[in-house]
């Protein structure tokens, strides 16, 4: 239990001692003054000061102090938000079977999954850069990208694929990074 005693125009934390002195003088030990009732401890002159509140929602006190309010001490109570917390690590890499997985949960704007769209793409491109050399740029990022779509038992976060991706569905590195959270929590 927090007591007080009257310091000028407010209160002060009384420290613990095994004997404490009111202001007239008096004295009385520690365990007395726990024993006392709050009015008997008010009447000595060395008040509790009742406990606040819980903080609001969301909110955690960072600082209190006694103050006085119609001749009693109550506590001034600082609060600040709840700091959001850190976001989980972006895992390096997440499987085949679990990133086709996460994009099949993510709605694109025409109303397919994420997964359709990236399918169909990248079968799309395979297929406009057919008439194409086979040593033709173009055609070699198409059959690249489509063979690590395919092929690939793991893709990593800063593989070409998931750049390429990324660029061409205009995901930014935040949005590439949840999408990475979100599928290493899939298990087969």
């Amino acid at each position: 239990m927090t007591h007080a005693i009257p310091s000028g125009s407010g209160w002060t934390l009384l420290p613990y001692s095994p004997m404490v002195t009111n202001a007239d003088g008096v004295a009385v030990s520690w365990d007395t003054l726990q024993a006392w009732s709050d009015a008997e401890c008010a009447a000595f002159g060395l008040p509790r000061i009742p406990e606040p509140d819980a903080p609001p929602s969301g909110q955690m006190e960072v600082s209190r102090e006694p103050v006085d309010a119609d001749g009693s001490p109550v506590w001034s109570v600082t609060y600040q938000p709840i700091p959001a917390p850190e976001p989980a690590p972006v895992p390096s890499s997440v499987t085949n079977f679990q990133a086709r997985a996460i994009m099949r949960q993510v709605p694109m704007p025409d109303g397919r999954s994420l997964f359709t769209t990236v399918d169909t793409t990248l079968r799309k491109a395979v297929e406009d850069t057919r008439e194409l050399g086979e040593f033709e740029p173009a055609r070699v990022a198409a059959d690249i990208d489509w063979q690590a779509w395919e092929q690939a038992n793991t893709y990593d976060r800063q593989g070409t694929l998931v750049s390429s991706l990324a660029t061409r569905f205009d995901f930014d590195s935040d949005a590439t990074d949840d999408l990475f959270r979100r599928a290493d929590l899939i298990r087969a």
